[in-house]
């Protein structure tokens, strides 16, 4: 928990830092670090990778490894949800699957499944 932890104050650090610098808006400079908690394909292999290389120390810091891309994975989501509904770019009324889908969403590149959403 504490390698978790100091993981996220480093990106809220890193990300609040960056955006400042880069003249956002105070909103998201507040949001921005959200983003980044998900991660886990390359970290992984990279756990795997240090296990087999250091044979003495290295499925301890594997184990560990692990553990926090775990938490992070579980984490990650809601917070970048959040970030996207404070941010403006999801409105929570409308998250969820639509009533009347005709399409599925992942297809939906017209828009078609939207008519709903003009008339409120």
């Amino acid at each position: 928990l504490i390698l978790f932890s100091t993981r996220l104050m480093a990106l809220f650090t890193g990300a609040s830092v960056g955006s400042h610098f880069a003249g956002w808006n105070k909103e998201y400079v507040k949001i921005a670090w959200m983003g980044f908690v998900t991660q886990a394909g390359v970290s992984m292999g990279l756990a795997k990778e240090v296990a087999s290389s250091f044979p003495d120390w290295g499925p301890s810091l594997e184990n560990l490894l692990v553990s926090v891309i775990v938490l992070n994975q579980l984490l990650g989501p809601p917070l970048f949800k959040a970030a996207l509904i404070q941010a403006g770019d999801v409105h929570p009324s409308k998250i969820g699957t639509p009533k009347k889908a005709k399409v599925p969403i992942f297809l939906d590149l017209a828009g078609a499944g939207d008519e709903s959403e003009e008339e409120s």
